[in-house]
């Protein structure tokens, strides 16, 4: 008996990749901080995808040109945090 399978092969589409050390999380929900201008940075709620190598791919929450923070990261998060606790 002979069988004939057909298996779909995944697409292959490009998508934005970011270091996995960029990546914050509070609350369950994975963020990243993007650099505004000067010393003012955004926090970006992001949707991940597949990692591989140190890197994350990023379905949602970023665009291409976003400057994200890697290094750093932790500072502006523990800084965050602070201020949502009214903190100084």
């Amino acid at each position: 008996m002979f069988v004939n399978v057909i298996i779909p092969s995944a697409k292959s589409t490009s998508s934005l990749t970011i270091p996995t050390d960029a990546i914050q999380e509070h609350e369950g929900k994975k963020f990243v901080f993007v650099h505004k201008e000067g010393t003012h940075f955004e926090r970006r709620d992001i949707q991940m995808g597949q990692k591989a190598q140190g890197t994350t791919a990023v379905l949602r929450g970023l665009n291409p040109s976003d400057q994200v923070v890697v290094k750093g990261a932790f500072v502006l998060k523990s800084k965050m945090l602070a201020d949502l606790l009214g903190e100084e």
